[in-house]
Order: structure tokens, then C-alpha cells, then sequence
């Protein structure tokens, strides 16, 4: 049923909707009906946004300092984009977020080289390639340190920040101790660089490693 408000319309009347948006008295056609609305791409595309939304909300912290200059209306939104783009693997046990190519930063800094991993006990010593040349490289770059437990729902997460810069070559960390799979990434930031948002003092992030205690 539409009802009449003004010089327009809202509600529906047969095959025709009726609306009004942005100052606009607007019409468009009903959807047509779908026989099979959960079907196996739908189910996929969906599994996917829930599992992202997850993940977004466990990293959030990250994405603002990773994502900050973004090209979107918020930091969330673009690295959304980027995990359904980028980061699923349909498989037969069903939609599986692949972690070794989710990036929780992207920048012009020039991103870590080189690094390496060592798990010693309840701490990780990581190495990297202390000096790289190029114009988006300071030896001063704070080293930045994300880790990820993913025991459901949410996951913990971890922003291990201010243990090392670029020129140093080499961090330990603690880890949590925790039996469910752990993810390991990490990236260069200099706040010192540009006092505004600016992708000038973030660089990529680089995936260490993922982890079973």
C-alpha cells in the first residue's frame, strides 16, 4: 500500500515502490523474487563480510595507525575492500581467511626486508635488514609489532610498539600464552615524519608468521 504525503508518495502499490530520499520523491521497481536466496555464492559472499567484520573489530587499533589517509570515507571500510578482494580462499570446509596475505598497513615507507622469526618459549625474537636504501627509508622508523590470536569470535590482538627502530636490525617480544593459532605481522611507522595523516610514515605491513602452541 503507498500512502500519499505531500506532493509524493512512500509505500508500495503493485510492482512499484515508492520513497523519498535526499529531498526527492523517488520510484523504482519491487526486486524480483528469488527462488534460492541462500545460494552458494551468496553464502560465500556473506561468510566473508562476517568473517572480515571480525577481524576488523579485533585489529582495530592497528587499522587506524595502518589505514589513517585513506582513500575511503573511514580506514574500516578500506581494508574491508581489501580483505574480500583479496584474502578468502573458498574451500571445501567452507570460507578461510588467508592471514599470510591480509595487510594491517599499507604506506610509502619502504616495508620490512629480510625479516626472520625465530619462537623461543614464550617470546619471538625477529630480525630484519637494518638499513635499506631508498627515499622512503629512516633509520629512525619505529618498528611496530601486531599479533593476533584467533581463538573465535573476535580474537584477542596485541600492538607491540617502541621495542626497536629500523636501524637496529633485531626486537624480542613476549607473546601471550595461548593454545589457539597466533598471526605475527609487522611494519614501520614514523609519527615524526608528517605531524598530519599521511600514508609518508607507514609502510606495507609484512606477515611473520602464524603459530600453533
Amino acid at each position: 500500500m503507498a500512502i500519499r504525503n505531500g506532493d509524493g508518495a512512500s509505500g508500495s502499490l503493485g510492482p512499484i515502490i515508492h520513497y523519498y530520499r535526499n529531498g526527492k520523491y523517488c520510484i523504482r521497481a519491487k526486486p524480483a523474487h528469488v527462488e534460492n536466496p541462500q545460494t552458494e555464492g551468496q553464502t560465500h559472499h556473506r561468510n566473508k563480510i562476517k568473517q572480515a567484520g571480525r577481524f576488523i573489530r579485533s585489529l582495530k587499533k592497528f587499522i587506524n595507525i595502518g589505514y589513517q589517509d585513506t582513500d575511503h570515507d573511514m580506514p574500516m571500510n578500506e581494508i574491508r575492500k581489501h580483505l574480500i578482494q583479496t584474502c578468502f580462499d573458498k574451500k571445501t570446509e567452507g570460507t578461510v581467511l588467508d592471514y599470510s596475505r591480509v595487510m594491517i598497513s599499507r604506506g610509502e615507507l619502504m616495508k620490512p626486508e629480510e625479516t626472520t622469526l625465530i619462537i623461543e618459549a614464550d617470546a619471538a625474537h625477529i630480525t630484519w635488514k637494518s638499513l635499506a636504501k631508498g627515499n622512503h627509508t629512516n633509520d629512525d622508523d619505529k618498528v611496530m609489532i601486531a599479533v593476533f590470536v584467533d581463538e573465535g569470535g573476535d580474537g584477542q590482538s596485541e600492538l607491540i610498539s617502541n621495542v626497536a627502530y629500523r636501524r637496529d636490525g633485531s626486537c624480542t617480544i613476549p607473546l601471550p600464552v595461548h593454545t589457539a593459532p597466533m598471526h605475527i605481522w609487522m611494519f614501520y611507522y614514523n609519527p615524526d615524519l608528517i605531524y598530519t595523516e599521511s600514508k609518508k610514515k607507514i609502510s606495507d605491513s609484512v606477515y611473520l608468521s602464524r603459530m600453533n602452541n
